[in-house]
């Protein structure tokens, strides 16, 4: 069997097992990426059984000379070992070379997250388009991702008993939300002057379609450039919902369930940029 056939063999494999388009695409990119390389180096990569545990370190060596963060060669590292496996586990390979492959340290950069005077602003600047400003304070109200922003449906908002169901989130999992008042109120005066589309998405873009996450992102981008917000993103809201949230109490273990997180490490981050946060203040508000 080549590498090609492999890899498709492979990317048959993930969506059967019901992994999600993107996390398919992120693997299968990966892999490819690895082949590709490989085959400027090398004559082991049109043969899967060829190629060696060097072959990926020396890969690896070639991302740092390039200055590939180590977030993101981890990523590749787990890609291959998982290609890797799934080729020894069907026997097209003997000896699995990404098993005893060390992922790269990941760097830990605390994202950015908005002051209150920064999303105040983006908000003002925002609340002239009723679609816009009900997707800015979604995010801000629930901390959704982009993704479940733009496949929410007319039936997942729940206005009487204010709330917000995200359906096959990351993780294939469902989860309802609860909708603050000020996120109640943005949403409606959004679906009164929505009218009719082509589909059931609660946003719409121009062509009466629910919009892309690219859509979303340059509509949001727009508000935080006019908001004199340099540093922000679409994410930057989730996260500033997420801090916000555990500064404000609201327990980890919750607040995971809230924010659809699998592992609970990942809402504890929200917890470390409290702390920062807190210190921060504390230096630079003497008495």
């Amino acid at each position: 069997m080549t590498t090609t056939q492999a890899i498709d063999l492979f990317k048959t494999a993930l969506v059967g097992n019901n992994f999600s388009p993107k996390t398919v695409r992120a693997y299968i990119d990966d892999v490819r990426q690895f082949i590709s390389w490989l085959a400027t180096v090398s004559v082991s990569a049109d043969e899967p059984q060829t190629i060696t545990r060097l072959d990926i370190n020396k890969f690896l060596g070639h991302l740092a000379n390039k200055a590939t963060t180590g977030k993101t060669r981890y990523r590749k590292v787990v890609a291959l070992k998982k290609f890797f496996a799934f080729l020894k586990e069907n026997r097209i390979i003997k000896n699995n070379p990404a098993d005893t492959v060390i992922p790269p340290l990941k760097e830990k950069r605390l994202p950015h997250v908005l002051k209150k005077n920064e999303y105040k602003a983006l908000l003002f600047e925002a609340e002239k388009n009723p679609r816009d400003y009900a997707i800015i304070q979604t995010i801000l109200q629930t901390g959704l991702r982009i993704s479940e922003v733009t496949n929410l449906t007319i039936g997942d908002i729940d206005l009487t008993n204010k709330t917000l169901t995200v359906r096959q989130g990351k993780g294939k999992v469902d989860r309802v939300i609860d909708l603050p008042d000020i996120a109640v109120v943005a949403l409606s005066a959004y679906l009164k002057v929505r009218g009719e589309g082509s589909d059931e998405k609660v946003f719409l873009s121009r062509n009466r379609k629910g919009m892309y996450v690219t859509t979303v992102r340059l509509a949001v981008h727009k508000y935080l450039k006019k908001a004199g917000i340099s540093k922000g993103a679409v994410h930057t809201l989730r996260h500033t919902f997420g801090t916000y949230k555990s500064l404000n109490g609201v327990p980890p273990k919750i607040l995971q369930g809230i924010m659809g997180h699998k592992k609970l490490e990942s809402t504890l981050l929200y917890v470390h940029l409290v702390d920062t946060e807190i210190r921060a203040y504390q230096r630079n508000t003497p008495l």
